[in-house]
């Protein structure tokens, strides 16, 4: 398996407190600068349907920046034999907030239901559950009443390697749910291979299904891309072109939401021949991966399945980039598809880059932030704004701030030591909710995230970065804070260094008026 395919934990050594200094205050410039430049602007909303899969080992759904989608999906509960359903306690764990801050976001929030092929018993929950009239009715009840419970938009249906002895049985399970919940989305295997699922009658009992275009190479294959764009001699005749293709003679343009891998595999091979032969299983390699990848080994380029490989001694990865990601949802939208969906965020690392990738390519709607229109009710206070002009129009809002208006300001930038009770103090923030969510750095034990004020202790020297999102009524607001823990051993040192180097503090104000100057004040960004 390939070493640190991980994030990696940078560790400086110290050896003067200036030093230590200069590279944190670096690092506040080089993260306001390049992680955090360009913020996706808010009120922006895709044109066609971005879904996005939230597994559960992805951390908190809360700290998803949901700007760029339309959908996520939480992932998963789980289908036993006997019609039971595990792993809802996740459900009922994220849904409460989740629900209400992608609301707030226009963004709808499904609850993802799975069943799979129990290989050591040789059985399927769906050949007892779905089989049966009065288990599969009592199976959508209670899904509905999960999504129902919290607000939530719908259900995702996740049922792989079925029987098609229960094809229709799966018609009438979807078209029960569907009478419950606002929208259900199905997800369909790249290739029907036992031609299990009725896919023209699940696209119209359905709002979408979702092609699962990948794993065309798996875990236990021999090495390859996982999601070859078009057929080849070198690859055969599955790919997602064919793929997609085949989906469209059975199922309408705008019922199909082409799903995407944000991951590849590296796979313990026998040499470096193309296509090669495997010796072991291929372990997952994510999106987040490929800086460290790229900058250790020499990428190559496969025309035949317009795809990245690595070849490293004993090993072959194949494994996705911005740019191949970009090709493939070009190709999506040029098939006039409903929109594109993503196996899984959190693997993408939250990049900036990519999700303003991903809207470049759907379209944006034309938005604006949402306006005060005129009402009979006049304003009984005159604005505190100076630059205000004076105006006879009513306003909707009889004195202060309007209710539809959301401002985030996460406060000053600070630089701290290891073990301090540090606060983020968002209190001239304007609006009705607050969410403060860690954006870098070692993971901390984030106090109080729901009030304006949230404070955390930094128990490892380094640079942290928090965003306060701050929600009204129609709108959202996100400011970034940056914080710079240091070492209680340099405390006295770096007193002592202070008049020797004055300098240093005209640097650090510089440095702090840059990363002001590079995001907004109020700014709806991507975290990283």
């Amino acid at each position: 398996m390939l070493p640190h395919l991980s994030r990696l934990n940078h560790h400086l050594n110290i050896t003067t407190p200036v030093v230590f200094m200069l590279a944190s205050l670096l690092g506040i410039l080089l993260l306001s600068k390049s992680s955090f430049a360009n913020p996706l602007p808010e009120f922006t909303r895709p044109a066609h349907t971005v879904y996005g899969y939230h597994p559960s080992w992805g951390g908190d759904p809360m700290l998803v920046d949901l700007t760029p989608l339309t959908h996520i999906a939480v992932f998963a509960i789980d289908l036993q034999n006997d019609g039971s359903l595990t792993g809802t306690s996740h459900w009922h764990s994220v849904a409460p907030t989740l629900v209400e801050r992608a609301h707030n976001m226009d963004v709808r929030v499904h609850l993802c239901f799975t069943a799979f092929y129990d290989w050591s018993a040789q059985t399927h929950p769906t050949d007892f559950v779905l089989a049966d009239p009065t288990m599969r009715a009592n199976l959508a009840n209670e899904l509905a009443s999960l999504v129902n419970q919290y607000g939530a938009d719908g259900v995702n249906v996740d049922i792989e390697t079925m029987s098609s002895s229960q094809r229709d049985n799966l018609n009438d399970f979807v078209s029960l749910l569907k009478q419950q919940v606002d929208e259900v989305f199905i997800a369909l295997p790249a290739v029907d291979w036992s031609n299990a699922y009725d896919e023209t009658t699940l696209a119209e009992l359905s709002d979408g299904l979702f092609i699962m275009a990948y794993d065309y190479h798996w875990s236990t294959s021999d090495p390859g891309p996982v999601d070859p764009l078009y057929a080849s001699s070198t690859w055969g005749d599955y790919a997602i072109d064919p793929t997609t293709q085949t989906y469209l003679d059975l199922a309408p343009a705008d019922k199909l939401i082409l799903g995407l891998p944000l991951y590849g595999r590296d796979w313990p091979s026998v040499d470096h021949t193309i296509p090669g032969t495997a010796t072991d299983s291929g372990d997952a390699v994510t999106l987040q991966d490929v800086p460290y990848l790229e900058q250790t080994y020499s990428p190559q380029y496969d025309t035949a399945s317009n795809s990245y490989y690595i070849l490293y001694p004993g090993h072959q990865i194949w494994y996705p980039t911005i740019d191949s990601v970009q090709e493939r949802i070009s190709y999506g939208m040029d098939q006039n598809l409903q929109g594109i969906g993503f196996w899984a965020l959190t693997y993408e690392d939250s990049d900036s880059n990519f999700w303003e990738m991903v809207l470049d390519e759907v379209g944006v709607l034309e938005t604006s932030e949402p306006s005060n229109e005129p009402s009979s009710e006049p304003s009984s206070e005159p604005s505190n704004d100076p630059n205000n002009e004076p105006s006879n129009e009513p306003s909707s809002e009889p004195s202060g701030e309007s209710s539809s208006s959301a401002i985030a300001l996460a406060g000053d930038d600070q630089i701290v030591y290891v073990g301090d009770d540090v606060k983020l103090d968002g209190q001239t923030s304007t609006g009705t909710s607050f969410l403060w969510m860690q954006t870098y750095g070692v993971t901390v034990n984030l106090r109080h995230q729901e009030e304006p004020v949230a404070s955390f202790t930094p128990f490892e020297a380094g640079t942290y970065a928090f965003d306060l999102e701050v929600t009204s009524e129609s709108a959202t607001s996100r400011d970034r804070v940056v914080v710079v823990a240091m070492d209680q051993e340099e405390k006295r040192g770096a007193c002592q260094h202070v008049s020797s180097s004055s300098w240093l503090l005209i640097l650090m104000s510089f440095l702090f008026a840059r990363r002001k100057n590079c995001l907004p004040s109020s700014a709806s960004s991507v975290k990283n």
